[in-house]
């Protein structure tokens, strides 16, 4: 499935310190986004740069991250390619890592292409990284992703100046800065920065593309945001159940979600159909990682109606040691008796 490899996670920080051992933690806070590729980036005089194909804790050593000298920097976290990217440009030394998609990439390679242009695999990356080098400056070339991307991006640039965030004109990836009185930081989501024990600043705006540097973060440019336009897959499968998206629990929105699916379903008299049957039916439900869990979601949705119902959860060629982790979203096959003389939970 390939939205499933367009889940990937990035991490920046200035700090008055070295700080690749906090892009280190800052990933493993994100590795649920993308368990495949690793990378981080610093700056100190150039850039310093190392990527691994697989887990962040499992491949960078000690003596690798103490020669990743800097106080600036970035990380990401990928299931499809390897990221952070340096490139040599007449801004100087630079790399660029993003999370999203790019649904016009084989048109953008192609024009790029008949323009004398050359790339390594025609990752999304290198696309998107050619048409910010093609401008004037990085301001200048994120803004052109804009006009020229179709598809969505929270984005993280390393420089002399600092670290540039972005995100699309839709906001479509959660992208939220964090702050302590020694750090600046960035993230694909606020559990690696609340894990920091840093406290989330605020998210950045569909569009806005920010400086995080010895001066604090600052907004160099507000793009025109149509609208919003945010990913369910985040708030249903991707982040961690932890993490504030836009100033919303993921957890909470996934219960907002369950509820609301409930509710229509009640509206349209679905419930009371599957109630009133005698054999077994289907039914789709949101679940945690517990059996409790798993019970009480399914009492609060069927209590809604005000019926008193009995539910014994079964696992389809699901082991018992393998059910579903936490942050899935399961179709189960559920066997639903109404009891007549049970009380509503």
């Amino acid at each position: 499935m390939k939205f499933i490899e367009e889940n990937c996670g990035v991490f920046g920080i200035y700090s008055k310190t070295e700080c690749a051992n906090d892009i280190y933690q800052g990933l493993d806070f994100l590795q649920h986004r993308g368990q495949e590729y690793c990378g981080i980036s610093t700056f100190d005089d150039g850039v310093n740069h190392i990527t691994h194909h697989g887990r962040v804790t499992n491949r960078f050593t000690a003596e690798e991250l103490s020669n990743l000298h800097g106080s600036w920097g970035i990380g990401h976290v990928s299931l499809r390619d390897r990221q952070p990217m340096k490139w040599q440009t007449r801004f100087g030394e630079i790399s660029i890592a993003f999370s999203g998609n790019v649904i016009n990439s084989d048109e953008l390679m192609k024009d790029m292409l008949n323009r004398g242009k050359s790339f390594y695999k025609g990752y999304d990356i290198e696309i998107i990284s050619k048409i910010i080098i093609e401008q004037d400056d990085i301001v200048s070339g994120i803004s052109a992703l804009s006009k020229k991307i179709d598809g969505s991006y929270s984005l993280v640039v390393l420089t002399r100046d600092g670290v540039y965030a972005s995100r699309d004109i839709f906001g479509f990836r959660p992208l939220i800065l964090g702050e302590d009185s020694e750090r600046y930081s960035v993230s694909s989501e606020s559990r690696a920065i609340q894990n920091m024990d840093m406290e989330i600043y605020r998210d950045v705006a569909p569009g806005e593309i920010v400086l995080i540097s010895d001066n604090g973060i600052q907004t160099i440019e507000q793009l025109d945001s149509p609208r919003s336009a945010h990913c369910a897959f985040e708030w249903a499968y991707t982040a961690s159940i932890d993490s504030i998206i836009d100033g919303v629990y993921v957890q909470e929105a996934r219960n907002n979600l369950g509820q609301s699916l409930a509710q229509r379903d009640i509206d349209e008299g679905v419930w009371l159909q599957i109630l009133s049957r005698q054999s077994p039916c289907r039914v789709s439900v949101t679940l945690s990682d517990t059996t409790n869990t798993l019970e009480l979601t399914i009492r609060m949705c069927f209590s809604i109606t005000g019926m008193p119902i009995a539910v014994t959860p079964r696992f389809p060629r699901l082991p018992a040691k393998r059910w579903p982790s936490a942050n899935c979203r399961f179709f189960l096959t559920l066997w639903v008796k109404r009891l007549s003389s049970a009380t509503t939970p």
